[in-house]
């Protein structure tokens, strides 16, 4: 394996996987981040958002990519 696919929610409860995962060489990419099921945020972006920039996974896997978030400035080149 090259990479976890863990279902978001999975990540939320226990954000220590992303770490451990990294630990073992493994891409960590999160499913499935759509509009029409976020919780616990304000929409999709923002959902997608706080994994991709505060978690720190490396991509989602999203029914709504016309949605994905720009990165935050400080991280722009």
């Amino acid at each position: 394996a090259t990479g976890l696919s863990p279902e978001k929610t999975i990540l939320l409860e226990h954000p220590d996987a992303i770490a451990r995962a990294r630990a073992m060489g493994l891409l960590v990419t999160p499913y499935t981040f759509r509009s029409t099921a976020v919780q616990g945020f304000a929409d999709v972006r923002a959902e997608m958002a706080h994994h991709l920039y505060v978690l720190g996974v490396d991509g989602v896997i999203t029914d709504n990519p016309d949605q994905m978030p720009s990165p935050p400035a400080a991280a722009r080149p």
